[in-house]
């Protein structure tokens, strides 16, 4: 009876974690990077050469109240919080 106690705990403790492995995994898939802001477009437009790419999710982001601070940047990058941000307004590509 003790060894299938034990036995039993050793297969629910493998399970465990496989499911917090697979967890893991998933969750480093999600995880929200920094994007230079052609590649960012670019995955929103991908038949778009990556100029036109850029200008149309620039003018996107102008015309939508809420992410309309952001063309105002001076940088080349989106942060991941500004990603997230403009994945929540847009929809993820």
């Amino acid at each position: 009876m003790i060894h299938y106690k034990l036995f039993s705990f050793v297969i629910l403790e493998y399970f465990l974690y496989l499911c917090i492995i697979k967890l893991n995994i998933i969750i480093m898939e999600k995880m929200i990077k920094t994007f230079g802001r052609t590649e960012l477009a670019l995955q929103y437009f991908p038949k778009l050469c990556p100029e036109a790419a850029w200008h149309k999710l620039r003018q996107w982001i102008t015309l939508n109240p809420v992410l309309s601070h952001l063309r105002d940047l001076r940088r080349r990058t989106f942060t991941p919080a500004e990603v997230q941000l403009i994945y929540a307004q847009l929809g993820e590509p």
